[in-house]
Formats: C-alpha cells, sequence, structure tokens
C-alpha cells in the first residue's frame, strides 16, 4: 500500500493516483496513466444544479401563486378558511429556498479530466488546505 500524500474528504492522493472515497471507503481509483490535466476552479458544488435551481424556482412560484390566491379569497369572500389552507405553502415554499441556495452555491472543484475525454468534477469542501493539495497536484501530475 503506498503512503497518502493527501487527504480530503472525498478523496486521497497517493503516488498511483486519486482514490475517490464514499462513507471512507475507496470506491473508484484514477490511475496517474489515465489522467490527463487536473486542475482546482471555481464551480457549482453540486452536479445537477441547474435541475435543482428549477426545481426551487417552480416551488417558490407554486407557493407564491397560492399565497396570492389565499390573499384574494380571504380578501373577496366571507367563506370559512381553514388553518390547514395556511400550512399549504410553507413547505414548498421552505424546499424552494433550500433547493435554491444549494442550487447557486460554488465553491472550489478540483476537476480531472481522463483520456477518454471524460470529466470529473469533485467538490473540495471548505476544510481543506489549497496550498498543500496544489503542491502536492504539481509534484504529482499535470497540473495547471
Amino acid at each position: 500500500m503506498s503512503t497518502r500524500l493527501f487527504t480530503h474528504k472525498n478523496f486521497h492522493i497517493e503516488n498511483d493516483g486519486i482514490h475517490l472515497l464514499r462513507n471512507g471507503f475507496d470506491y473508484k481509483t484514477l490511475l496517474k496513466t489515465d489522467l490527463v490535466e487536473v486542475h482546482i476552479t471555481r464551480g457549482p458544488q453540486v452536479k445537477n444544479w441547474m435541475v435543482l435551481l428549477s426545481m426551487g424556482l417552480g416551488l417558490i412560484a407554486f407557493a407564491s401563486y397560492y399565497i396570492i390566491r389565499l390573499i384574494d379569497f380571504l380578501i373577496n369572500t366571507d367563506d370559512i378558511i381553514y388553518i390547514e389552507q395556511f400550512v399549504v405553502p410553507i413547505i414548498p415554499l421552505a424546499l424552494g429556498i433550500v433547493c435554491l441556495n444549494n442550487g447557486l452555491r460554488r465553491g472550489e472543484v478540483l476537476i480531472c479530466t481522463l483520456k477518454t475525454g471524460k470529466v470529473l468534477r469533485i467538490p473540495l469542501l471548505n476544510k481543506f488546505e489549497k496550498a498543500e493539495l496544489e503542491k502536492v497536484l504539481r509534484s504529482q501530475f499535470k497540473y495547471k
């Protein structure tokens, strides 16, 4: 077993390549010979950020429409209104805000380009030392 040069929550770098981790266990290894280029850039922290963003906007639009219709109902009628009708837009509004927040979250991302043309984006969380990672990447890979 080779020595770990850099350890992160999502991956660790060894002499033979980058080992991707899931729950602390190695599930995929990117060998040095398979990597064309490795670099760090700023980008989205989730894979399908456009889907998450559009889902968040849809949920917020639904909640807004429901609230506007509820206010119109309160103003223009004297009918009985139930408390559940006030609660209905709260959950979609909260989920929409969370989806919007996660879809717009940007941060440091390690981008690995493979010989097959596939590009892997590995999100780097807040607790990592960028200078140390760049030093390891320069010494082991073709780092830009």
